[in-house]
């Protein structure tokens, strides 16, 4: 008797952020293993370090998960994971009433839904009359780093966001500013620039999911807003 393999279906799926199409396959046995095991770990660097390996397996053209952002990251993930798991998550959640524990489901397909059909923010900042910046969603590279910086490193963390400086005679790229220049334009930033600067930012498309839920026990009608790839594993 021949071997004997189950064809693997193919999707294409275009990211919110890039716009690009992607081709992929669903998640099989030993990458839901892997995923299992994820969802237990604590070390976030290592969960988005071995979550690109894994995804890069079901990657069917030349798409490289490691140049993509961290949103359209999170997208292609519940995409993938609707088509091998399901379109459904049980959870527990806190009721905000009585205080135990009470079941909810997330719903995934509406989740993505709600990806699809946001849109990508104008991403021109102007700080100044003369002086402005273009911001970028926060790119996959630089997640680790930004998850594992405090309040206290407000600058470093609005740094990962500009892509470019310009004013009315020059544009800038960013990352190709020497480190004592762009230590100087973060250094002269006010609060009120950094708060325009992440209000841009908070305005690109990731991943949330808001659900209604009735609490078990005293039937109270409550919302909670998930956010975070750890919620949506397994």
């Amino acid at each position: 008797m021949d071997k004997l393999v189950i064809p693997t279906p193919e999707f294409s799926l275009k990211l919110p952020i890039s716009g690009e199409t992607v081709k992929y396959r669903p998640f099989l046995v030993r990458e839901e293993k892997l995923l299992l095991m994820l969802k237990e770990a604590k070390d976030n660097t290592m969960i988005i370090d071995n979550l690109k390996k894994i995804m890069q397996l079901c990657i069917l053209d030349n798409t490289s998960v490691a140049n993509i952002s961290y949103a359209d990251f999170e997208f292609l993930f519940l995409n993938m994971r609707v088509r091998s798991i399901g379109e459904t998550i049980d959870l527990e959640t806190e009721c905000e009433s009585c205080g135990k524990k009470t079941p909810c489901v997330i719903d995934l397909n509406q989740v993505t839904e709600e990806m699809e059909k946001s849109s990508v923010p104008d991403k021109t900042v102007m700080l100044t009359n003369e002086i402005g910046v273009i911001v970028k969603p926060l790119e996959l590279r630089n997640a680790s780093a930004i998850s594992n910086l405090t309040e206290k490193d407000q600058l470093k963390i609005v740094a990962a966001f500009i892509d470019k400086i310009f004013t009315e005679k020059d544009v800038s790229s960013f990352t190709e500013l020497s480190s004592d220049h762009q230590l100087a334009f973060i250094d002269s930033l006010s609060m009120k620039h950094i708060s325009m600067i992440m209000e841009r930012v908070s305005q690109f498309p990731r991943l949330k999911a808001d659900i209604q839920y009735v609490c078990t026990h005293c039937q109270h009608n409550g919302n909670i807003q998930v956010e975070g790839l750890d919620n949506f594993f397994i």
